[in-house]
Protein backbone atom coordinates (compact mmCIF):
# COMPACT_ATOMS: atom_id res chain seq x y z
CA UNK A 1 0.00 0.00 0.00
CA UNK A 2 3.03 2.21 0.16
CA UNK A 3 3.06 2.72 -3.74
CA UNK A 4 -0.62 4.07 -3.85
CA UNK A 5 -0.38 7.68 -3.84
CA UNK A 6 -2.62 9.62 -1.90
CA UNK A 7 -5.37 10.57 -3.78
CA UNK A 8 -6.01 14.40 -3.21
CA UNK A 9 -9.70 15.34 -3.00
CA UNK A 10 -11.53 16.35 -5.93
CA UNK A 11 -11.68 20.12 -6.34
CA UNK A 12 -14.98 21.50 -5.86
CA UNK A 13 -16.38 22.92 -9.26
CA UNK A 14 -16.86 26.30 -9.43
CA UNK A 15 -20.42 27.07 -10.11
CA UNK A 16 -21.79 27.33 -13.55
CA UNK A 17 -22.72 31.14 -13.67
CA UNK A 18 -27.30 31.18 -13.98
CA UNK A 19 -28.01 31.54 -17.37
CA UNK A 20 -28.59 35.51 -17.77
CA UNK A 21 -32.04 36.91 -19.08
CA UNK A 22 -31.48 37.74 -22.90
CA UNK A 23 -30.02 40.89 -22.40
CA UNK A 24 -32.43 43.45 -24.59
CA UNK A 25 -31.41 44.58 -28.14
CA UNK A 26 -28.73 47.39 -27.07
CA UNK A 27 -30.53 50.82 -28.40
CA UNK A 28 -28.11 52.48 -30.64
CA UNK A 29 -27.95 55.56 -32.50
CA UNK A 30 -29.59 55.59 -35.16
CA UNK A 31 -27.60 57.93 -37.40
CA UNK A 32 -24.22 55.65 -37.32
CA UNK A 33 -26.32 51.99 -38.08
CA UNK A 34 -28.28 51.27 -40.92
CA UNK A 35 -31.77 51.73 -40.29
CA UNK A 36 -34.34 48.73 -40.05
CA UNK A 37 -36.55 49.26 -42.92
CA UNK A 38 -39.38 51.79 -41.77
CA UNK A 39 -43.04 49.78 -41.38
CA UNK A 40 -45.64 50.74 -44.58
CA UNK A 41 -46.95 54.28 -43.28
CA UNK A 42 -50.53 54.10 -43.01
CA UNK A 43 -52.74 56.31 -45.67
CA UNK A 44 -53.15 59.73 -44.77
CA UNK A 45 -56.63 60.46 -44.26
CA UNK A 46 -58.45 62.24 -47.15
CA UNK A 47 -59.16 65.68 -46.14
CA UNK A 48 -63.00 66.33 -45.61
CA UNK A 49 -64.50 67.43 -48.77
CA UNK A 50 -66.31 70.89 -48.90
CA UNK A 51 -70.31 70.79 -48.10
CA UNK A 52 -72.09 71.23 -51.53
CA UNK A 53 -74.63 74.22 -50.97
CA UNK A 54 -78.22 73.33 -50.43
CA UNK A 55 -80.57 72.93 -53.55
CA UNK A 56 -83.58 74.56 -52.22
CA UNK A 57 -81.03 77.41 -52.03
CA UNK A 58 -79.32 77.97 -55.81
CA UNK A 59 -78.49 81.91 -55.43
CA UNK A 60 -76.67 81.34 -52.33
CA UNK A 61 -72.50 80.91 -52.96
CA UNK A 62 -70.88 77.76 -51.99
CA UNK A 63 -69.66 78.04 -48.31
CA UNK A 64 -65.39 78.05 -48.18
CA UNK A 65 -63.95 75.27 -46.06
CA UNK A 66 -62.02 77.31 -43.33
CA UNK A 67 -58.37 76.83 -42.77
CA UNK A 68 -58.22 73.87 -40.52
CA UNK A 69 -61.03 72.26 -42.72
CA UNK A 70 -58.63 72.90 -45.98
CA UNK A 71 -55.23 71.91 -44.13
CA UNK A 72 -53.37 68.98 -45.75
CA UNK A 73 -51.13 66.61 -43.68
CA UNK A 74 -47.46 66.79 -45.47
CA UNK A 75 -47.03 64.04 -47.99
CA UNK A 76 -45.02 60.85 -46.88
CA UNK A 77 -42.01 59.22 -48.69
CA UNK A 78 -42.53 55.70 -49.78
CA UNK A 79 -41.84 52.55 -48.18
CA UNK A 80 -38.36 51.14 -49.33
CA UNK A 81 -38.70 47.71 -50.15
CA UNK A 82 -36.18 45.41 -48.32
CA UNK A 83 -32.92 44.38 -49.43
CA UNK A 84 -33.08 40.47 -50.65
CA UNK A 85 -29.32 39.85 -49.77
CA UNK A 86 -29.65 40.85 -46.70
CA UNK A 87 -31.82 38.31 -44.58
CA UNK A 88 -34.71 39.21 -42.45
CA UNK A 89 -33.76 39.55 -39.13
CA UNK A 90 -36.27 37.38 -36.27
CA UNK A 91 -38.39 39.54 -34.41
CA UNK A 92 -37.29 40.46 -30.69
CA UNK A 93 -39.34 39.29 -28.10
CA UNK A 94 -40.40 41.43 -25.37
CA UNK A 95 -39.13 40.26 -22.15
CA UNK A 96 -41.55 42.64 -20.17
CA UNK A 97 -44.67 41.03 -22.40
CA UNK A 98 -46.13 38.03 -20.88
CA UNK A 99 -47.15 35.36 -23.12
CA UNK A 100 -51.38 35.09 -23.51
CA UNK A 101 -52.16 31.86 -21.26
CA UNK A 102 -55.43 30.09 -22.21
CA UNK A 103 -58.73 30.47 -20.77
CA UNK A 104 -59.40 28.08 -17.91
CA UNK A 105 -62.33 26.26 -18.81
CA UNK A 106 -65.17 26.66 -16.35
CA UNK A 107 -65.34 23.71 -13.91
CA UNK A 108 -68.80 21.74 -14.54
CA UNK A 109 -70.86 21.90 -11.05
CA UNK A 110 -71.83 18.68 -10.00
CA UNK A 111 -75.26 18.20 -8.92
CA UNK A 112 -76.41 18.91 -5.38
CA UNK A 113 -77.67 15.95 -3.38
CA UNK A 114 -81.52 15.63 -4.35
CA UNK A 115 -81.65 17.95 -7.56
CA UNK A 116 -82.02 16.48 -10.86
CA UNK A 117 -79.07 17.57 -13.23
CA UNK A 118 -80.01 20.12 -15.64
CA UNK A 119 -81.24 18.95 -19.28
CA UNK A 120 -82.74 21.22 -22.27
CA UNK A 121 -86.08 21.50 -22.19
CA UNK A 122 -87.50 20.39 -25.74
CA UNK A 123 -90.67 22.09 -26.72
CA UNK A 124 -93.25 19.45 -28.00
CA UNK A 125 -95.32 20.28 -30.78
CA UNK A 126 -99.55 20.79 -29.60
CA UNK A 127 -100.67 17.43 -31.31
CA UNK A 128 -103.53 18.14 -34.43
CA UNK A 129 -106.37 19.15 -33.36
CA UNK A 130 -109.49 17.00 -34.27
CA UNK A 131 -111.60 18.90 -37.45
CA UNK A 132 -114.71 20.44 -36.13
CA UNK A 133 -118.27 20.81 -37.94
CA UNK A 134 -119.05 24.71 -36.87
CA UNK A 135 -122.60 25.13 -37.07
CA UNK A 136 -124.18 29.03 -36.52
CA UNK A 137 -126.97 31.01 -37.85
CA UNK A 138 -125.74 34.34 -39.26
CA UNK A 139 -127.73 37.44 -38.17
CA UNK A 140 -129.96 39.33 -41.14
CA UNK A 141 -127.42 42.35 -41.32
CA UNK A 142 -124.30 40.00 -42.12
CA UNK A 143 -123.63 37.66 -45.09
CA UNK A 144 -120.57 35.50 -45.99
CA UNK A 145 -119.49 33.80 -48.61
CA UNK A 146 -117.84 30.44 -49.14
CA UNK A 147 -114.66 32.15 -48.78
CA UNK A 148 -115.05 34.13 -45.91
CA UNK A 149 -116.21 31.25 -43.91
CA UNK A 150 -113.41 29.26 -44.62
CA UNK A 151 -111.17 32.11 -43.32
CA UNK A 152 -113.96 32.45 -40.53
CA UNK A 153 -113.50 28.94 -39.88
CA UNK A 154 -109.36 28.42 -39.73
CA UNK A 155 -109.40 31.21 -37.40
CA UNK A 156 -111.36 29.04 -35.10
CA UNK A 157 -109.41 26.51 -35.86
CA UNK A 158 -105.82 28.21 -35.20
CA UNK A 159 -107.60 29.57 -31.69
CA UNK A 160 -108.51 25.75 -30.59
CA UNK A 161 -105.25 24.95 -30.76
CA UNK A 162 -103.53 27.38 -29.29
CA UNK A 163 -105.95 29.29 -26.72
CA UNK A 164 -103.09 31.55 -25.58
CA UNK A 165 -103.06 33.58 -28.42
CA UNK A 166 -106.31 34.89 -29.65
CA UNK A 167 -104.44 37.08 -32.09
CA UNK A 168 -106.39 34.65 -35.29
CA UNK A 169 -109.75 35.77 -33.29
CA UNK A 170 -108.99 39.46 -33.12
CA UNK A 171 -107.47 39.86 -36.69
CA UNK A 172 -110.96 37.66 -38.20
CA UNK A 173 -113.10 40.30 -36.01
CA UNK A 174 -111.60 43.08 -37.58
CA UNK A 175 -112.00 42.18 -40.91
CA UNK A 176 -115.57 41.21 -40.44
CA UNK A 177 -116.50 44.87 -38.81
CA UNK A 178 -114.71 45.95 -42.13
CA UNK A 179 -116.79 44.39 -44.02
CA UNK A 180 -119.98 45.35 -42.42
CA UNK A 181 -119.29 49.20 -42.03
CA UNK A 182 -118.57 49.03 -45.86
CA UNK A 183 -122.30 47.23 -46.55
CA UNK A 184 -123.92 49.81 -44.22
CA UNK A 185 -122.18 52.70 -45.63
CA UNK A 186 -123.52 51.15 -49.29
CA UNK A 187 -127.17 50.98 -47.71
CA UNK A 188 -126.83 54.28 -46.91
CA UNK A 189 -126.07 55.66 -50.08
CA UNK A 190 -128.19 54.00 -51.88
CA UNK A 191 -131.40 55.16 -49.21
CA UNK A 192 -130.14 58.21 -50.30
CA UNK A 193 -130.51 57.64 -53.92
CA UNK A 194 -134.29 56.02 -53.47
CA UNK A 195 -135.00 59.17 -51.56
CA UNK A 196 -133.66 61.51 -54.48
CA UNK A 197 -135.19 59.72 -57.31
CA UNK A 198 -139.05 59.48 -55.15
CA UNK A 199 -139.03 63.58 -55.02
CA UNK A 200 -138.05 63.34 -58.87
CA UNK A 201 -140.65 61.65 -59.61
CA UNK A 202 -143.17 63.63 -57.38
CA UNK A 203 -142.09 66.62 -59.72
CA UNK A 204 -142.76 65.03 -62.85
CA UNK A 205 -146.34 63.65 -61.93
CA UNK A 206 -147.52 67.30 -60.73
CA UNK A 207 -150.48 69.11 -62.43
CA UNK A 208 -148.33 72.66 -62.17
CA UNK A 209 -144.87 71.50 -62.10
CA UNK A 210 -144.38 68.09 -64.11
CA UNK A 211 -146.09 67.01 -67.34
CA UNK A 212 -145.73 68.82 -70.75
CA UNK A 213 -145.42 71.82 -68.98
CA UNK A 214 -142.46 71.27 -67.06
CA UNK A 215 -139.66 73.05 -68.86
CA UNK A 216 -141.78 76.13 -68.82
CA UNK A 217 -142.28 75.73 -64.94
CA UNK A 218 -138.48 75.05 -64.33
CA UNK A 219 -137.43 78.19 -65.78
CA UNK A 220 -139.87 80.49 -64.02
CA UNK A 221 -138.47 78.92 -61.13
CA UNK A 222 -134.64 79.57 -62.12
CA UNK A 223 -135.80 83.37 -62.95
CA UNK A 224 -137.17 83.57 -59.40
CA UNK A 225 -133.96 81.90 -57.66
CA UNK A 226 -131.95 84.15 -59.95
CA UNK A 227 -133.71 87.03 -58.70
CA UNK A 228 -133.24 85.83 -54.57
CA UNK A 229 -130.11 83.97 -54.72
CA UNK A 230 -127.61 86.98 -55.13
CA UNK A 231 -127.38 90.70 -54.67
CA UNK A 232 -124.66 91.06 -57.42
CA UNK A 233 -125.71 91.06 -61.47
CA UNK A 234 -125.61 87.98 -63.51
CA UNK A 235 -122.59 87.76 -65.22
CA UNK A 236 -120.86 89.26 -62.15
CA UNK A 237 -117.62 87.46 -60.66
CA UNK A 238 -119.67 87.89 -57.28
CA UNK A 239 -122.67 86.16 -59.00
CA UNK A 240 -121.07 83.24 -60.02
CA UNK A 241 -119.50 82.95 -56.44
CA UNK A 242 -123.07 82.87 -55.21
CA UNK A 243 -124.38 80.43 -57.61
CA UNK A 244 -121.70 78.18 -56.63
CA UNK A 245 -122.27 78.52 -52.57
CA UNK A 246 -126.19 78.18 -53.26
CA UNK A 247 -125.86 74.86 -56.01
CA UNK A 248 -123.39 73.34 -53.43
CA UNK A 249 -126.00 73.72 -50.41
CA UNK A 250 -129.24 72.18 -53.37
CA UNK A 251 -126.63 68.80 -53.59
CA UNK A 252 -125.72 68.50 -49.91
CA UNK A 253 -129.02 68.69 -48.90
CA UNK A 254 -131.07 67.84 -52.14
CA UNK A 255 -133.95 70.11 -51.36
CA UNK A 256 -133.31 71.05 -54.92
CA UNK A 257 -135.25 68.07 -55.86
CA UNK A 258 -137.67 68.32 -53.29
CA UNK A 259 -141.50 69.12 -54.53
CA UNK A 260 -142.50 71.27 -51.60
CA UNK A 261 -139.29 73.60 -52.64
CA UNK A 262 -140.25 73.94 -56.09
CA UNK A 263 -143.65 74.86 -55.79
CA UNK A 264 -142.51 77.43 -53.17
CA UNK A 265 -140.33 79.21 -55.48
CA UNK A 266 -142.90 78.95 -58.56
CA UNK A 267 -145.64 80.67 -56.32
CA UNK A 268 -143.33 83.73 -55.70
CA UNK A 269 -143.17 84.12 -59.59
CA UNK A 270 -146.10 86.77 -59.38
CA UNK A 271 -143.96 88.88 -57.07
CA UNK A 272 -141.06 88.83 -59.17
CA UNK A 273 -142.85 89.73 -62.16
CA UNK A 274 -145.56 92.92 -60.74
CA UNK A 275 -145.28 95.61 -62.82
CA UNK A 276 -143.50 98.91 -61.72
CA UNK A 277 -145.61 101.50 -60.17
CA UNK A 278 -146.17 104.47 -62.63
CA UNK A 279 -144.36 107.06 -62.60
CA UNK A 280 -145.74 111.00 -62.22
CA UNK A 281 -142.32 112.74 -63.05
CA UNK A 282 -140.84 114.44 -59.67
CA UNK A 283 -144.05 115.41 -57.48
CA UNK A 284 -146.15 112.65 -58.34
CA UNK A 285 -149.95 114.09 -57.78
CA UNK A 286 -153.25 111.97 -57.77
CA UNK A 287 -155.83 112.95 -60.68
CA UNK A 288 -157.32 116.46 -61.13
CA UNK A 289 -161.08 115.42 -60.07
CA UNK A 290 -159.64 113.52 -56.45
CA UNK A 291 -160.84 115.74 -53.63
CA UNK A 292 -163.42 117.49 -55.51
CA UNK A 293 -167.33 118.21 -54.91
CA UNK A 294 -167.62 116.10 -58.28
CA UNK A 295 -165.72 112.88 -57.40
CA UNK A 296 -165.41 113.00 -53.59
CA UNK A 297 -163.03 110.73 -52.16
CA UNK A 298 -165.94 110.08 -49.21
CA UNK A 299 -169.07 110.00 -49.42
CA UNK A 300 -169.42 110.65 -45.35
CA UNK A 301 -171.18 113.72 -44.79
CA UNK A 302 -168.45 114.92 -42.31
CA UNK A 303 -165.86 114.06 -44.84
CA UNK A 304 -167.53 116.51 -47.26
CA UNK A 305 -167.79 119.44 -44.92
CA UNK A 306 -163.89 118.67 -43.99
CA UNK A 307 -163.33 119.43 -47.63
CA UNK A 308 -165.18 122.65 -48.35
CA UNK A 309 -169.13 121.68 -48.07
CA UNK A 310 -169.00 119.51 -51.44
CA UNK A 311 -172.44 117.36 -51.76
Amino acid sequence: MADEQPVAPPATPAPEPAPAAPAPAPVVDPAPAAPEPPATPEPAPAAPEPPVAAAAEPAAPAREPSLLEAAQPPPTEPAKAPDPAKPAEPPVADPAKKPDAPEPEKPVEAPKEGEQPKTEEVVAEPPPVPPVEYKYELPPSLTMDDAQRGEFHGALDKYRANPADPSPLLEQGVKMMQAYDQVVSQRQVDAWHGTLKGWRDEVLADPVLGGAGHQTAMSKIALVRNHFMSDHAPGTPEFAADTAAFNHMLDSTGVGNHPVMLRFLHRMLPYVNEPPMPSHGDNPKPPAEKGTGGNPLHDNPRSRQLNGGGR
